[in-house]
C-alpha cells in the first residue's frame, strides 16, 4: 500500500509536468530558453547533459529555486558542482521538489571526457527517491543517463540525451516504471552575442515536446533570453548578468492556464 501511495503521488507530479511542457533541465538559463539546454557549456549541464561540461577549467557550482505556478508545495532547489581533473570533468548535483507530505530527490554523480577536438561524451549514475511523510515511507532507485556533443564548426553544435534507458521499476504494482527519456538538440551561433537552440524531448509515456530559445547579450556580460516549449504554449524569458566569476540568472515560464514560474539562480565559476 505505501509503495503504491508513493506511485500515485509520484504520477500525478511527473504527469503536471509532461502535460505543462515544463522543461526537465534544471537552471535558470535553460528555463528562459525554453528548456533547449542540450548544447549549453558549463556547470548546469551536470543536470541537463553531462557531456557539455568539458569546457570548465577549474571548480564551478551552481544553485537555483524554482517556484512553480507559484505554488510553494511545487517548488525545487536545485545545487551542482563541477572540478575539472585531468582530461575529464566529474559533476555532482542534487535536486529536491515538493514539501513534507510528498517529495521528490534527486542525486547524481557523472564524468564527462573529451574524446576529439569536436566530440565529448558524458556519463552520470542517478540514485531517485520518492518519499511520503505521515509515516508512509520512501522509495528509491538507481539509474543512468549519458549523453553526447559534437561541435559542427565554430557557430552550429549538435547534442543527444537518454535519461533512465533501463526503465527502472518503481512499485511492483501494475509493473510501474520511470519513464525513459530521449532528448535530441542543436544550437546556431549568429555571432558572439546571438544564440540559437532548439530541443526535441521524447517520454517513453508522452508525446513529444518541442522548445527553442534565444539568448542576446545586450552589452559585455549583460544577457536577455526568451523561449518556448511544450504543446500548450508555455513561454518564458529571462535575464542574466556575469561579474567577476559570479552569474546571477532570473528566468520564468509561462504557461496560459496555470500561470507563472519563476526561477532565480547564481553560478561561480573559478579557475
Amino acid at each position: 500500500m505505501r509503495k503504491l501511495i508513493c506511485l500515485l503521488t509520484f504520477s500525478v507530479s511527473t504527469l503536471i509536468a509532461a502535460a505543462t511542457g515544463d522543461p526537465i533541465a534544471s537552471g535558470a538559463q535553460a528555463r528562459a530558453m525554453g528548456g533547449a539546454s542540450l548544447t549549453l557549456n558549463g556547470v548546469w549541464a551536470s543536470m541537463q547533459n553531462q557531456a557539455a561540461m568539458i569546457g570548465i577549467n577549474g571548480f564551478a557550482a551552481g544553485v537555483s529555486y524554482d517556484n512553480r505556478f507559484l505554488v510553494s508545495e511545487l517548488s525545487s532547489a536545485n545545487l551542482v558542482i563541477a572540478k575539472a581533473i585531468g582530461d575529464g570533468v566529474f559533476g555532482l548535483n542534487f535536486s529536491r521538489y515538493g514539501y513534507s507530505a510528498y517529495r521528490e530527490q534527486k542525486l547524481g554523480f557523472g564524468y564527462a571526457r573529451k574524446l576529439s577536438e569536436n566530440f565529448n561524451i558524458g556519463v552520470q549514475i542517478d540514485y531517485l527517491q520518492v518519499a511520503l511523510g505521515n509515516g508512509y515511507g520512501s522509495t528509491g532507485k538507481l539509474t543512468w543517463e549519458g549523453g553526447v556533443l559534437y561541435k559542427v564548426n565554430d557557430n552550429i553544435s549538435l547534442a543527444a540525451h537518454i535519461f533512465n534507458p533501463i526503465r527502472v521499476q518503481l512499485a511492483e504494482f501494475n509493473d510501474e516504471r520511470i519513464p525513459a527519456v530521449l532528448r535530441f538538440g542543436g544550437n546556431y551561433r549568429f555571432s558572439e552575442r546571438v544564440l540559437l537552440t532548439a530541443q526535441l524531448d521524447k517520454s517513453i509515456d508522452y508525446d513529444v515536446i518541442v522548445g527553442a530559445g534565444l539568448e542576446y547579450m545586450v552589452v559585455n556580460d549583460i544577457f536577455v533570453r526568451a523561449g518556448v516549449s511544450g504543446g500548450n504554449s508555455l513561454f518564458s524569458f529571462g535575464a542574466g548578468y556575469r561579474f567577476k566569476g559570479f552569474q546571477i540568472d532570473i528566468a520564468s515560464s509561462y504557461h496560459q492556464v496555470l500561470g507563472f514560474s519563476p526561477q532565480l539562480g547564481l553560478t561561480y565559476n573559478g579557475r
